[in-house]
């Protein structure tokens, strides 16, 4: 039984896009990859490895040494940024491949990332979702569940704006072939709801599911005051976009009503 299969599989004319990058001290001679102990046969075709030196390539570490997600971990982990920054070596992982039924392939990119934290890695930085990992949890939190683990290679972004409200959107759905998720203008007293929304679009999408342009759908807003929320889902942006470098949902409240008993 494949156990990375998608049950809601539909095509799209996408491919995956994968990014990652490995700091540490790690040898580019490495051992064989113990495919049942890492549940890896090796990055899929399309995904290529490149070994880096920081002596001979500083350009690539200062460019991940920068914007919030550095700054976030120079402030909650001193000691692992500084692992970083004195790391000798870092491998990138990244490339296209073709969109299917099965996230096999990217459980394979994962395995070898774990094996790279095995033998001389540090953390992970998922350029994607400017996420870093340290090599437990990435272990786990992405590697141990299996399945489950990837969807934690899509981020949920909360972000306060100049109308009093919020701007909900996702990050790393490009790796699934699949648009990010927007929702603008959300008032505060509708942001559990409005994540659910968003969380069950992503749920889906990662299982394979497509939502049409234009697609409306109805959500419980609050299970107490028994109110639903319509809302639709209109395809925007694009592989050139200057935010998600990916197309995306662009969910937006219709209606609001109340269900009487």
């Amino acid at each position: 039984m494949n156990t990375w299969s998608r049950s809601r599989y539909q095509a799209l004319p996408l491919q995956q896009l994968h990014y990652f990058v490995i700091f540490g001290d790690i040898d580019e001679s490495l051992p064989p990859l113990d495919s049942d102990r890492y549940r890896s046969i090796g990055v899929p075709e399309g995904v290529e490895m490149e070994f880096a030196s920081r002596m001979e390539s500083a350009e690539l570490w200062e460019q991940f040494q920068k914007g919030p997600a550095w700054e976030s971990l120079q402030s909650s982990s001193p000691s692992l940024g500084e692992a970083i920054s004195q790391s000798p070596t870092c491998v990138v992982v990244r490339g296209q491949i073709a969109d299917g039924d099965s996230l096999e392939p990217l459980a394979n990119i994962v395995g070898v990332i774990t094996a790279l934290l095995d033998t001389g890695g540090h953390a992970v930085y998922d350029v994607l979702t400017a996420t870093w990992f340290d090599s437990m949890t990435w272990r786990l939190s992405v590697f141990e569940p299996g399945l489950r683990g990837l969807s934690k290679l899509v981020v949920v972004h909360q972000e306060a704006t100049k109308d009093n409200g919020y701007w909900l959107y996702t990050s790393g759905m490009r790796r699934f072939a699949r648009p990010d998720v927007s929702f603008r203008h959300v008032q505060p007293s509708l942001v559990p709801a409005c994540q659910k929304i968003v969380e069950y679009l992503v749920d889906g999408m990662l299982d394979g599911a497509v939502v049409p342009n234009g697609k409306i759908l109805s959500f419980k807003a609050s299970s107490e005051e028994r109110d639903e929320l319509n809302v639709r889902c209109d395809l925007a942006g694009g592989l050139d976009d200057q935010h998600f470098y990916n197309f995306y949902l662009e969910i937006s409240i219709i209606s609001k009503y109340s269900i009487r008993s």
